[in-house]
């Protein structure tokens, strides 16, 4: 029972980096699109 909580705990953290990752790649994007129109308009 253990073991499986283990693997449970290991696949969740591993999922969540996962979106972590994604998640932080958007606001990069977000952020460079940002700049991006901002230069345009000036």
């Amino acid at each position: 029972m253990f073991i499986h909580l283990k693997l449970i705990e290991q696949q969740t953290s591993s999922k969540l980096k996962e979106l972590l990752s994604l998640y932080s790649r958007l606001r990069c994007y977000q952020l460079t699109h940002l700049k991006l129109t901002n230069n345009l308009k000036v």
